[in-house]
């Protein structure tokens, strides 16, 4: 796929001649002339004095509100982290600790989680070596009661034989999170992005020397994106890093490296 996608780019990249090309200016076009079309406001200031409560599209919202539904959000985030841990004992103490992240790394599939400098803290978390199994997997085949509820060994096979309805419960709940840290992200991660460009995010390298957009700069997880309209006239993209809170950082470290 990376090397399709490689094949594709200068094709669906903004200012090469292209259909894309064309299709992108008449949506500009057609955006500029519904953000000029006068019509009413969707946002009004009800406390125009401190500037605490405002009206939405008819809804009044206070900002005291939306701190309880991040505090929730948070909450929300750690409970199901913690449910797909299963009972096991097996997160990462990453206090004190400091990450290295290499960021002009461009090897295909480079990610601070294959750092070699980081392998006291990650261990076997080493996705790109097929020897090197995540910690919820190997926990899972060392606990009699959790291998009993999620697999068997099929004797007449010789093989491993997963619970299909056991596995598809817990991706089900890994879905769950997956969604809960992405509108962490996209409601405490700064200026807001557009949401097919969070959900196509990587934590790893791709080829032909596409970088990584999960990064780890100056003590703090951020997400990385490159702004490319631009790039066909100037010849570089742009680089835009966001900053995760703390609550949201902590947790997706530690879905990538053990789950």
């Amino acid at each position: 796929m990376d090397e399709i996608s490689e094949d594709l780019f200068h094709w669906h990249q903004e200012g090469n001649r292209s259909t894309f090309d064309s299709l992108q200016s008449a949506q500009h076009l057609a955006t500029y002339v519904a953000v000029s079309t006068i019509r009413p406001p969707s946002f009004l200031w009800e406390d125009t004095r401190s500037f605490q409560s405002f009206c939405f599209h008819g809804t009044l919202f206070h900002i005291s509100s939306m701190v309880t539904m991040m505090r929730t959000l948070e909450d929300e985030v750690y409970a199901s982290f913690h449910k797909l841990l299963l009972g096991t004992n097996i997160e990462i103490d990453l206090t004190d600790l400091d990450i290295v992240d290499d960021l002009r790394c461009d090897k295909l599939g480079y990610s601070m989680f294959d750092e070699p400098r980081n392998e006291g803290i990650f261990g076997n978390a080493a996705f790109n070596d097929s020897s090197k199994w995540p910690r919820l997997l190997c926990a899972i085949l060392e606990d009699p009661r959790l291998r009993a509820a999620y697999c068997h060994f099929d004797t007449s096979k010789g093989t491993l034989v997963w619970n299909k309805l056991a596995v598809k419960s817990w991706l089900q709940d890994y879905a769950k999170l997956s969604r809960l840290l992405l509108v962490s992200f996209e409601l405490k991660g700064g200026a807001p992005i557009r949401s097919t460009e969070l959900t196509a995010a990587t934590f790893r390298n791709g080829a032909g020397g596409r970088y990584r957009n999960l990064m780890f700069m100056s003590g703090r997880l951020c997400m990385t994106f490159y702004y490319n309209k631009m790039t066909a006239r100037t010849g570089k993209d742009g680089f835009v890093p966001l900053v995760w809170d703390a609550t949201s950082s902590y947790i997706m470290i530690q879905n990538l490296a053990i789950l």
